[in-house]
């Protein structure tokens, strides 16, 4: 006779309060601790940021729940020439993958990569802004090698990496809040003003609850 599942109350572990999260949230949030559990591993607990728009857009923010990335890709490669081409490529800082449900994932290839060449600064921590939260659904686990491909797709674009071993070496993951806000037929990111169409986002309820 198989197992019956396990029921994980949605209270956060270290003040008892309300854990945010809709009906499709695999993720849930302690907006008092700043914290997130992904509940299929609730021993796990990351950390949980907001960031503060930057850019002038009218209406309440969304929040927009990405899975942060800090760490450093690790490089084996034969050809000493090509190491030192791949070893002049600009650095990327953290790496901003979206842990809500999106209909093309592949179109936030370029959100990730633009964030992880934006000033650092505009990617710190703040105070919670007030606005509804999407609900996150996606799995932490494949982070890492999530990582390595975005590292090795940049490196790529600057220096051939036919022939070259890389790992990617997590140092930290959070999760990150990043404002958006609707005008008209499209959403804009209140970090860098970056458009997106709506229509890559036709299932996503962008009128989620408080």
């Amino acid at each position: 006779m198989s197992a019956s599942p396990v029921l994980v109350p949605l209270t956060c572990s270290t003040c008892g309060g309300e854990l945010a999260g809709g009906d499709a949230a695999r993720i849930f949030v302690c907006r008092t601790c700043r914290t997130a559990v992904f509940m299929e591993d609730p021993g796990r607990v990351y950390a949980a940021g907001w960031l503060s728009p930057r850019v002038g857009a009218a209406g309440e923010p969304i929040g927009a729940p990405f899975w942060m990335v800090t760490g450093a890709l690790r490089i084996r490669c034969p050809d000493a020439r090509k190491e030192a081409a791949i070893s002049r490529v600009r650095r990327l800082g953290p790496l901003f993958f979206p842990a809500f449900w999106t209909l093309r994932l592949s179109y936030y290839d370029d959100l990730t990569r633009r964030y992880a060449l934006a000033d650092p600064s505009l990617l710190s921590f703040q105070e919670p802004f007030e606005g509804p939260l999407l609900d996150g659904v996606r799995d932490p686990a494949p982070l890492s090698e999530m990582a390595r491909l975005a590292w090795l797709a940049h490196v790529d674009r600057a220096a051939d990496v036919t022939g070259v071993e890389a790992s990617f070496e997590v140092e930290r993951v959070a999760y990150a809040v990043v404002p958006f806000f609707q005008e008209g037929d499209r959403l804009v990111d209140g970090i860098l003003g970056v458009a997106v169409p709506r229509v890559l986002m036709a299932q996503v309820d962008w009128n989620p609850r408080p």
